[in-house]
């Protein structure tokens, strides 16, 4: 009976830490691109949607914006809409770091590349 608590915990512990590493290092790097049609005919309106950026974190430098920038402006949207957390943490931005601020000021600026024919709303 002990040994099958033991290997319960430690199968849990195990799912827990592959959770963990995917939540860590795979998700925060996947740029998904779904394209979905609504309707049909002319009046087609191309949308873009970007959320929980968390600019500045360990697993969001400034060039990772720089190349979803790019990622986005290829789909030709006719606009964008940023939703969710922009900047990594919760601290106030008093106890940031100058490093951390300077990634943050650099992703944010990133952002400015973004081009829609109609807008881009956050």
């Amino acid at each position: 009976m002990l040994k099958r608590a033991f290997f319960c915990l430690l199968l849990l512990f195990g799912l827990a830490a592959l959770t963990g590493l995917y939540a860590l290092f795979i998700e925060p790097r996947l740029t998904m691109v779904r394209k979905i049609s609504v309707g049909e005919g002319a009046r087609s309106v191309r949308i873009v949607h970007l959320s929980d950026l968390h600019i500045a974190g360990f697993h969001v430098p400034p060039d990772r914006i720089e190349k979803l920038v790019k990622t986005v402006n290829r789909q030709k949207p006719d606009i964008i809409i940023i939703t969710g957390d922009f900047a990594s943490g919760h601290p106030p931005q008093a106890n940031w770091s100058r490093s951390q601020r300077l990634k943050l000021d650099k992703g944010i600026a990133a952002l400015s590349g973004l081009r829609a024919k109609q807008g881009r709303f956050a």
